[in-house]
């Protein structure tokens, strides 16, 4: 037989922009909100907190801390509401793809047939919107290979619940049948024949010291 590797035409291949992807929970666009605006929340009692520490002849910088606040909130809560419109994923037959980023982008595919497992895990934030994330892990590794966030929990259960599916029962490990094991010979070092009578008495030994029992005498 004549191993055949022809070269494929990168046109062949499919394309990313074919996958239909499917969006987040649309709630999980609210609470990127609220967590931006509870950590610039913090920020601005910082920058209060600095604008009275302040001595006067730099009021410039003062005023300039709120102005930099006020342009990094801004900026903070487009990127959230952007990276909301960029995310999805999509659970085709043989895998399962995430896109995700603004700034960087990027496309993971997992086959199932690389999958070991998968969980679903929810916050408190997560859990008082319905929303929950799923980890996807596959074999050799210790940490999650795939992570979607924003999901709605009922949606989160039917994917894994397909994975599941798809990867087939965990095997159990068996622990391994015992073996008959040859008996190593009992040593005494240091005793006499008479001490080791006195042993061999208390213990019931049936055997003479030179089957399977050796002494050391003393020096």
């Amino acid at each position: 037989m004549i191993l055949e590797n022809p070269q494929i035409e990168m046109g062949q291949l499919p394309s990313v922009n074919n996958i239909e992807f499917k969006k987040l929970a649309p709630t999980y666009k609210k609470t990127e909100y609220i967590g931006t605006s509870i950590l610039f929340g913090f920020l601005l009692i910082g920058c209060f907190i600095a604008f009275f520490n302040i001595p006067a002849d730099y009021s410039s910088i003062s005023y300039g801390i709120f102005v930099a606040w006020a342009v990094f909130f801004a900026l903070s809560m487009y990127l959230a509401g952007k990276q909301y419109d960029l995310a999805g994923y999509a659970v085709r037959a043989h895998d399962v793809v995430h896109k995700h980023g603004v700034w960087w982008r990027t496309v993971t595919t997992i086959p199932f047939n690389r999958m070991q497992h998968c969980e679903i895990s929810q916050g408190p934030v997560q859990n008082i919107f319905g929303l929950a994330t799923l980890r996807v892990f596959t074999a050799g590794g210790t940490s999650s290979d795939l992570t979607i966030d924003g999901l709605e929990h009922e949606e989160a259960k039917k994917i894994k619940g397909f994975i599941t599916g798809k990867i087939g029962p965990q095997p159990t490990v068996e622990s391994p049948a015992t073996t008959d094991v040859e008996s190593s010979p009992l040593t005494f070092d240091g005793i006499t024949e008479e001490e080791f009578g006195e042993v061999r008495d208390a213990t019931g030994s049936e055997y003479p010291p030179d089957d399977a029992t050796q002494i050391s005498p003393l020096p």
